[in-house]
């Protein structure tokens, strides 16, 4: 038999004594409904930006979409990398921008790095990009 309380979940398991297990509630709620029509437009400019050169052409919404297809992972890598390394924001904010979880955001930004560091194409790309961004920064 499982009892929820507010904070603590009685468990009891056969004949065994009743277990109170605290259960901590969630922080806080995120908002998983990110579609390119509520980004703010700097977000938006910099995905857009990311997406620009790619030879099969992708939508901001597919960017934000749970894909995992790599033309498109990679734009959206990209993307979360500037706005963590370059623009400073946390991994928890660019996190809910993109609808994923503040790992992934990590995870997005040290592959990004790795990518930088040992595959010259992609240096090319992201350098390009990243100028690309200066050149709109500096307007």
């Amino acid at each position: 038999m499982i009892c929820n309380t507010t904070t603590y979940k009685v468990v009891t398991v056969g004949r065994s004594m009743p277990l109170r297990i605290r259960t901590k509630p969630p922080k806080r709620i995120v908002n998983k409904s990110s579609t390119a029509e509520n980004l703010p437009e700097k977000v938006k400019e910099i995905i857009e930006l990311c997406i620009k050169d790619k030879i099969i052409p992708i939508t901001v919404n597919e960017v934000l979409s749970p894909t995992r297809k790599h033309y498109i992972s990679e734009c959206r890598f990209i993307a979360m990398y500037i706005l963590v390394v370059k623009h400073g924001l946390s991994d928890t904010i660019v996190g809910d921008l993109f609808n994923r979880d503040h790992s992934s955001v990590i995870h997005a930004r040290e592959t990004v790095r790795g990518w930088i560091e040992f595959d010259k194409p992609f240096r090319v790309r992201f350098e390009k990009v990243l100028s690309e961004i200066n050149l709109l920064d500096n307007q």
